[in-house]
């Protein structure tokens, strides 16, 4: 039905960037940790004594107003609240390669490729999900992209398919903040883990989801056990994790085009550990990988196996690589600005050597208040510092930036997007709507593409040119867009990963 072929990328990531979520009634400050070779370690999940903030529950993103507890705050003056989206780029070049590989696929020569990296926003797929698809309507739909098999975290749904798993039977782990531990942690910067048989994960996908490939990446270790792999209930394939030596490998398994069920199956002879499921098409198009982990900062990023870490980035063959880290730093007052400082250049200056051919962008912190008990909301001066130093190091190291706090309308603004009718923020004053990451999607849409007009050239798997880049029209879209697309479940980053 379909055919197999096992490849060993050699190792496992060490590289990707998050970008940790809390809530404001609680503003717990989150220790700093530091790589090896770095001062004072620290680190920690929700069990330590410093906790990673908590993630919000489904209905902080329900477009259901009676979920809903409306937050104090002014109310907005006018109607273009995040209507337009400043992408810094002091050199004017930070976009160039990207630019490039999008003009080479709206040729039909190959997939232009997008990495985001970061904490809960990233991991909801909100804002990434409507990138994803501005850009596949632009130049053709080049497949879902990277998703987990098996539910890491309660909440998590990877948008425009359908998930089963038993997913509190595996055991799912990402770098802890109290305690960092180097392991082999894949290109999302989790993994998900069984020694007992009849462990599951099902990937169904629609219309929407275009696959023809479904890649299966896994940790090959000495004592290994096998995974039963099926396609529409129909068993594909025995899979053998076993290897001589600790590595990142993967097996890929071509599919007949159409919608189809993806599953895999512990058969319980031995430890079995996932990372994640690449799903691609056949035709040229964009693809968009949404890389989250709740509870995550960019310094965690430096414990994961550095050898694998670039090899797999570099497997991915990224034109654009985006960190979307800060609004957790900007609650770190423990940890010198300077050591936060170095730790994110570490993270970016392996990101752009494992893709050396890849654009990069910064995404900074979002507004983030401090609620005193009283509901009274102050300016966080810590989110200053990190915005700064975000903008620093992009401009050194050639990359872009987003000021997304800056975007948002600068500080307490969130106040004023939580007032919104509709709501554009969450009333934990940290995380957006459905409706404002849909928003906030629009609008780094049309940043990303300006300058690409004279790449409006018919796509080759439809014929249909491509609508010219028009920045005033896009952003106007944006701003006015109240109705959208509107989910029909609930959606939120999810919750922190379990505890051992």
């Amino acid at each position: 039905m379909g055919s197999h072929r096992r490849t060993a990328s050699g190792r496992a990531l060490s590289c990707a960037l998050v970008f940790v979520v809390a809530s404001a009634l609680a503003l717990a400050a989150c220790g700093g940790s530091t790589p090896p070779g770095a001062d004072s370690p620290k680190a920690g999940d929700r069990g330590a004594a410093k906790k990673a903030m908590p993630s919000p529950k489904p209905e902080y993103l329900s477009n259901d107003k009676r979920a809903r507890r409306k937050p104090a705050g002014p109310a907005p003056e006018t109607g273009d609240l995040g209507a337009w989206l400043d992408l810094e780029d002091p050199s004017g070049h930070a976009l160039d390669a990207f630019h490039a590989r999008l003009a080479a696929t709206a040729q039909g020569e190959g997939k232009t490729r997008l990495l985001f990296f970061g904490a809960s926003h990233v991991a909801s797929d909100l804002f990434t999900r409507i990138v994803r698809s501005d850009l596949q309507r632009e130049f053709g739909d080049g497949g879902r992209g990277w998703v987990l098999p098996v539910h890491a975290w309660r909440y998590y749904r990877p948008l425009g398919l359908s998930l089963e798993s038993n997913g509190r039977r595996w055991k799912s782990r990402f770098v802890k903040i109290s305690k960092p531990e180097p392991d082999f942690y894949g290109l999302a910067g989790v993994y998900m883990e069984s020694t007992r048989a009849g462990d599951h994960g099902a990937l169904t996908t629609h219309a929407s989801a275009t696959a023809a490939d479904f890649e299966l990446h896994y940790l090959a270790q000495p004592r290994g056990g096998d995974v039963d792999v099926f396609l529409d209930g129909k068993r594909l394939s025995r899979l053998r994790t076993k290897g001589a030596a600790k590595g990142v490998s993967s097996a890929t398994f071509a599919v007949p085009a159409g919608e189809h069920r993806f599953e895999v199956r512990t058969v319980g002879n031995g430890p079995v550990r996932l990372f994640g499921v690449e799903m691609e098409g056949e035709e040229p198009g964009v693809v968009v990988d949404a890389l989250g982990v709740n509870g995550a900062r960019a310094k965690n990023q430096l414990w994961w196996d550095d050898a694998s870490f670039r090899a797999e980035l570099a497997k991915r063959d990224p034109a654009l690589v985006a960190l979307a880290y800060g609004t957790n730093e900007s609650g770190d007052d423990d940890v010198p600005i300077e050591t936060y400082e170095g730790e994110v250049r570490r993270v970016l200056a392996r990101v752009k050597e494992a893709a050396p051919g890849a654009s990069c962008l910064l995404i900074g912190p979002s507004d983030r208040p401090l609620v005193a008990r009283d509901g009274t909301a102050t300016h966080r001066p810590r989110t200053d510092l990190v915005i700064e130093t975000q903008r620093r190091i992009s401009k050194d190291m050639g990359c872009a930036f987003v000021d997304m706090a800056g975007y948002m309308g600068g500080p307490l603004s969130i106040l004023t997007w939580a007032s919104h009718d509709p709501p554009l923020a969450a009333k934990d004053h940290i995380h957006l709507t459905v409706k404002g990451y849909e928003r906030f999607g629009h609008a780094l849409s049309a940043a990303l593409l300006r300058g690409t007009d004279g790449i409006a050239h018919a796509h080759p798997a439809t014929g249909t040119a491509r609508r010219p880049a028009n920045d005033e029209a896009a952003n106007d879209e944006a701003a006015n867009d109240e109705d959208g697309d509107v989910l029909d479940h609930d959606i939120a980053p999810g919750d922190p990963l379990e505890a051992e």
